[in-house]
């Protein structure tokens, strides 16, 4: 089998707080034997949210037995967006998995990195069998028209699943002092994008897409991940205060066309929308100025690595770890 091994280097990495409890071992022996089968050289890397205690018996004996293992362990919990960038930064293959395999069948890596050498630098997963709720299947088409104004442009029921090139795992990882979102980050590089579409199963610790969900994490995407919302609603203070000055100067007018208008009522809508109008115009330059502050200093959330274990078998040091044609 040996001789029919590709020689990319594929990255595979793993979360695992992904992984149900009581398959630790048996998901990475089988990603394991799966990866050795197909290419000469590889590596599984797992992001660890601190030192696991209940692990670490497992670990020890994974990493005695199995080679091309890394664990990198954080200090602070990370959501699985943020879990995957740190993979994706410490990753060094051609090729870079990033997968759930409690979800996602292993035949994915294969077919990723073919599309990859196929010229596709993004891989994305499609669900064929989503988990969501009625209203949710309503209101998903705007969150992604509301999604696509900062650049995020994602196919419907995609998943985690992706399989990167080289040249698109460095662009991403430059790209992690301005944007934290990983699909975020991965829609705005405008790379030569597929999908795989496949069926993730019910068997997963996802919880089922409903609005509730869904739209709190739309408007954080939105949010920490662009200034247009900021932009825009300068522009809408700024069409106030225009709406503003025109009622004062209908009020101004009716006074002299008008003879029973109310007395004093001319003064008061005039000073009020005065008043309005300047507070808009001070908004609008605030908003412009925040927003220019905010991508210039947000650099995403921070992570600290404290440790990082590896297996006693790593790769050949005498190979590179990156292919001419993966640059």
């Amino acid at each position: 089998m040996s001789c029919l091994k590709k020689i990319s280097f594929v990255s595979v990495v793993i979360v695992e707080k992904d992984i149900e409890n009581g398959q630790l071992e048996s998901c990475i022996e089988s990603t394991s034997v799966y990866l050795s089968s197909r290419y000469s050289d590889y590596e599984i890397l797992i992001i660890q949210e601190g030192s696991s205690n209940s692990h670490r018996v497992i670990w020890k004996n994974l990493l005695l037995n199995l080679p091309s293992i890394r664990v990198i362990q954080v200090s602070n919990q990370l959501d699985r967006e943020l879990a995957f960038s740190v993979g994706l930064e410490n990753a060094i293959g051609d090729h870079v998995v990033l997968i759930n395999p409690s979800v996602d069948p292993l035949e994915l890596i294969e077919q990723g990195v073919e599309r990859n050498e196929e010229g596709y630098d993004v891989v994305t997963g499609v669900n064929s069998t989503p988990n969501s709720s009625i209203f949710y299947k309503i209101v998903r088409p705007l969150i992604n028209k509301i999604l696509v104004l900062i650049g995020s442009h994602h196919e419907k029921n995609s998943t985690d699943f992706y399989c990167l090139s080289r040249n698109a795992a460095n662009t991403i990882t430059l790209a992690s002092s301005k944007k934290y979102n990983l699909r975020v980050k991965i829609g705005q590089c405008f790379f030569e994008m597929t999908s795989i579409v496949y069926s993730q199963g019910q068997q997963c610790n996802y919880t089922r897409k409903t609005v509730l969900n869904a739209v709190p994490l739309a408007f954080n995407m939105l949010i920490f991940n662009s200034v247009k919302p900021l932009k825009y609603m300068a522009a809408l203070g700024a069409t106030a205060s225009a709406f503003s000055l025109l009622f004062a100067s209908y009020s101004f007018l009716m006074k002299f066309f008008d003879s029973e208008t109310v007395e004093g009522w001319t003064s008061t809508i005039m000073l009020i929308s005065l008043l309005f109008t300047i507070l808009f115009i001070i908004l609008s330059f605030m908003a412009e100025y925040m927003s220019r502050m905010l991508d210039e200093t947000n650099k995403g959330r921070p992570y600290w690595i404290v440790n990082e274990l590896h297996s006693k078998v790593m790769v050949d040091e005498d190979r590179y770890n990156v292919m001419e044609r993966s640059q």
